[in-house]
């Protein structure tokens, strides 16, 4: 009632989605309007209120194409169904039953978060496992890491940042 009540969709308006985005922060809902911008039938799954931190600034300046700013919660309804709320844990498998129900509804779903390289980030782990394939560090991506943290003047590269270069075979970077 209250979701309704504040515009906030609770159940689907289509039976099938071509983009699901889970996540609502800033990422996510730039993600969210340039898919509806497309013309792509877009919906966001997200715990609580769209845009984070962003969706509940009365200002934000420069974002999405809007050089003369915009409020977060004009942000968060601009093009996008919010579907449901959702809490993902650090937990494999909760983040692969969020995972394995954005696919049954849609062609493509963006992740936004849980892409670190601690050990609690279990998006990726997740997604191999929905998809059932095996992730590999992916060379070119790794060469990219280690320029960049060699660029900030850290010498020595962490090795669990090495995740953040795991890919799957069907992935491209």
């Amino acid at each position: 009632d209250v979701a309704a009540a504040s515009g906030l969709t609770a159940a689907a308006r289509r039976d099938f989605y071509d983009l699901a985005i889970v996540g609502a922060g800033p990422a996510g809902l730039a993600c969210a309007v340039y898919g509806a911008s497309e013309g792509l039938a877009t919906v966001l799954v997200e715990r609580t209120a769209p845009g984070g931190q962003a969706g509940t600034s009365s200002r934000i300046e420069n974002y999405l194409g809007f050089p003369s700013g915009l409020s977060g919660a004009d942000l968060a309804r601009r093009g996008v169904d919010v579907l449901w709320s959702q809490r993902v844990g650090d937990n494999l498998g909760r983040v692969k039953l969020a995972l394995e129900s954005a696919l049954s509804r849609s062609d493509a779903v963006v992740v936004c978060g849980g892409l670190g390289p601690t050990d609690d980030d279990l998006t990726r782990e997740a997604i191999a496992a929905v998809v059932g394939e095996t992730p590999a560090i992916d060379a070119a991506l790794e060469r990219v890491l280690r320029d960049r943290f060699a660029g900030y003047g850290i010498r020595t590269f962490p090795d669990k940042n090495l995740k953040q270069a795991w890919l799957i075979p069907s992935a491209e970077a």
